[in-house]
């Protein structure tokens, strides 16, 4: 509840005369407590922020919890021999090691630019 409502309330009650007025203003302050409650709730659940997956953490295209896309992730086939989807990186973004890119693509420097790693397409002899 905030300051406002509380002095309202307060107010209210140092200026009651008859026991009528003090029932119903008792009755009006517990129904403003009770909705005020179920505000807080709302609230609380507004702050907690859906996370999203991590680099290698399982997915599934179009599930609800999305990869994290300020890193660049993408829901895409699993480089390894597990199978099924997990978060990776997709062609054209930087990365570190080869697992961290998706499918087939590999994680390298360009062979004549140099510069730094990218998620790429392997070099085929």
């Amino acid at each position: 509840m905030d300051g406002t409502r509380f002095d309202a309330i307060a107010r209210q009650l140092s200026t009651i005369r008859s026991r009528r007025e003090t029932v119903k203003a008792a009755a009006v302050a517990s129904l403003g407590l009770g909705l005020a409650g179920l505000g807080a709730g709302d609230a609380e659940a507004k702050k907690r922020k859906k996370r999203c997956k991590k680099l290698g953490q399982g997915c599934k295209p179009g599930g609800k919890r999305k990869c994290c896309t300020k890193q660049d992730l993408i829901c895409g086939e699993a480089r390894d021999n597990a199978g099924g989807n997990r978060c990776c990186k997709s062609f054209g973004t930087l990365c570190s090691v080869p697992a961290e890119c998706c499918g087939d693509l590999a994680c390298f420097a360009d062979p004549i630019l140099g510069g730094p790693k990218k998620c790429r397409q392997p070099l085929q002899p």
